[in-house]
């Protein structure tokens, strides 16, 4: 997997600038796994992994805030409410809240530096200039792997229910959060 991510053009072209957008990729993937982790057998160390990963994730960039969304996005799909009266599932976003919070409120005034100040619209063609750009981060015989990669994972492979649901949620996330946000279809974003 590892060297299959490094012979993306879009990961050498990222990783050699100075941006952070591939350590928060990660991150994100690595609190999603411990938020799976949780959902599977709910414990309180699951779920203190998953808010120390998401803190970290959301501190080296802010565009990572969307992976909050991923454990209530699980319980509203698996229908599981009964983790609400759970401790184990309100210690993520109360870690998240100890460690991001002084942090937000500390660097309030640079929280816009760098995003563009227009707003574009929100349409169709929008959220398809995404979608698009997602798949042209690969190249073509790359593309072919994963495609075929995803559809044994999907149709043959054994896997749970919940890890294919939530890496798909995982994707519609984080892909509404760039739609919303002011930025670029750029591929370091995605």
């Amino acid at each position: 997997t590892g060297i299959l991510y490094l012979a993306v053009p879009a990961s050498q072209t990222w990783v050699c600038a100075v941006m952070v957008d591939q350590m928060t990729a990660c991150l994100c993937l690595a609190s999603a796994f411990f938020t799976f982790g949780y959902f599977a057998s709910p414990d309180y160390k699951k779920g203190l992994c998953a808010g120390i990963v998401s803190a970290a994730a959301i501190l080296s960039k802010y565009s990572a805030a969307y992976i909050l969304l991923l454990p209530w996005a699980l319980l509203v799909v698996f229908k599981r409410k009964e983790l609400l009266c759970r401790g184990s599932f309100w210690v993520q976003p109360a870690i998240v809240a100890v460690v991001v919070a002084p942090w937000i409120f500390w660097t309030r005034t640079l929280a816009f530096y760098g995003i563009p100040a227009g707003r574009p619209a929100l349409t169709f063609t929008r959220l398809m200039s995404f979608v698009a750009e997602t798949f042209r981060i690969f190249p073509v015989p790359l593309l072919v792997v994963i495609v075929l990669g995803l559809a044994i994972l999907i149709f043959r492979a054994p896997v749970r229910e919940m890890d294919l649901t939530g890496i798909g949620l995982m994707v519609i996330l984080h892909v509404g959060f760039l739609f919303i946000s002011p930025v670029f279809p750029e591929q370091r974003y995605l």
